[in-house]
């Protein structure tokens, strides 16, 4: 009887470590702790339940992030669809509205352009014959009497006319800022007589000038105040020159000017600084020149 339960104890005891030798050994991850290499068994047991639920989440995620881009594009083809529609039956009805009044349409594109045109003669002509442009500075006087003035007592008449109309009234100091004042304005009414000439010539060119009667006698008077603008010009270049040379010539004037500015106890600011620079430059300027214009532009700056 005791060797029939020993025998039952072995066969038992030898099924379990059958069963055991079957099964899928870990594979074991070595780990170092404190600096000792050891060995780390981890079993991983899968759930057949949690991967069923996990797939059919995913799956149903899926489905419905594919219906809203199938829907998007659905609406966006419906959108492109509609305005294709609309943008057809816009066009097919201009079209035909263009086939019906043909006549209306090309009797109006020629009304707006000839309007236009006539605009542009009226604005030109207003900008050009302004009575404070440059072209009719001492129009009292023909282009060939302005040229028999010498040069230097002309250019000297200029420079006072510029200070007079473009110094302001808080900065009589500033003698430059008049100057390019001057110059973008010249410019500018030169630019201005151009464009009424060419569109005068175009229109002559193609045998269009008929329509705008009256104006050849206004061209012929613009070519004139255009070479009364480019004479000035010219005087004005060279006194400018002139004046260039004559302060490279004498750089004490600028280093006394800046040392007297500097060293003034009344200023106080960059400003001031600036201001007595030009005064300077100002002063300058006025004792090369005869004693009429410097007693006028002095009595102007005061």
């Amino acid at each position: 009887m005791c060797y029939f339960l020993i025998l039952l104890c072995l066969t038992f005891a030898s099924s379990i470590s059958f069963a055991q030798l079957n099964q899928p050994q870990p594979t074991p991850a070595k780990v170092h702790v404190d600096g000792t290499p050891s060995t780390l068994y981890i079993t991983i047991h899968t759930d057949p339940s949690y991967q069923n639920n996990n797939t059919v989440v995913n799956t149903n995620l899926l489905t419905s992030f594919q219906q809203q881009i199938q829907a998007f594009v659905d609406y966006t083809k419906a959108g492109q669809d509609f305005v294709k529609t609309k943008l057809t039956n816009f066009s097919d009805f201009m079209i035909a509205y263009a086939k019906e009044n043909s006549m209306q349409l090309s009797v109006g594109a020629v009304g707006a352009i000839y309007a236009g045109i006539w605009f542009r003669f009226i604005y030109l002509h207003h900008r050009i014959f302004k009575p404070d442009t440059w072209a009719s500075w001492k129009n009292k006087s023909d282009l060939d009497e302005l040229q028999s003035i010498s040069q230097a007592q002309l250019s000297r008449e200029l420079v006072l006319a510029i200070q007079k109309k473009y110094q302001a009234a808080d900065k009589i100091a500033d003698f430059i800022t008049p100057l390019m004042a001057f110059i973008v304005d010249i410019n500018s009414e030169m630019n201005h007589i151009n464009s009424f000439i060419w569109q005068y010539e175009s229109l002559k060119k193609i045998k269009l000038i008929a329509l705008f009667p009256g104006y050849g006698k206004t061209v012929k008077l613009l070519r004139e105040k255009l070479k009364r603008l480019l004479f000035l010009k010219n005087v004005f270049g060279s006194w400018m020159a002139e004046y260039k040379i004559s302060m490279n010539m004498k750089p004490e004037n600028t280093r006394r000017a800046i040392n007297r500015a500097a060293n003034h106890t009344t200023l106080a600011t960059k400003k001031q600084y600036s201001a007595a620079r030009n005064k300077e430059i100002v002063e300058n300027f006025l004792k090369s020149q005869p004693t009429t214009l410097s007693q006028s532009l002095a009595q102007q700056a005061c």
